[in-house]
């Protein structure tokens, strides 16, 4: 396999396997942490060991810090904040094909 074809297979499996079952946030974070991990590889090779505890505390910060899907974003397909109307949210999900959210109006 040449590179190009992994990286099209690890992303075909990642949308239809691992966002599916975790979900928007925890694929997320899951790629900010794959994402740290490589980095603190490489790092380590460059600078050595005393940087990596450091750096993989930043990895989990950043990865503790990724934001759930704003709910007006699924049910309304409007950016939060340029909606007219007083809503609750009753209820989210998320799908493999599409997201659903239940608000009372």
């Amino acid at each position: 396999m040449r590179k190009h074809d992994r990286a099209i297979v690890g992303s075909l499996i990642f949308g239809l396997v691992v966002i599916p079952q975790a979900g928007t946030q925890r694929a997320e974070q899951l790629l900010v942490v794959l994402a740290g991990l490589a980095g603190l590889i490489l790092m380590e090779r460059i600078a050595g060991n005393y940087k990596v505890p450091g750096a993989m505390a930043i990895a989990a910060l950043l990865a503790w810090s990724v934001p759930a899907l704003p709910w007006k974003l699924i049910g309304l397909r409007a950016a939060p904040g340029h909606d007219d109307g007083n809503w609750t949210l009753l209820e989210t999900a998320e799908g493999m094909n599409s997201s659903v959210a239940l608000f009372e109006v």
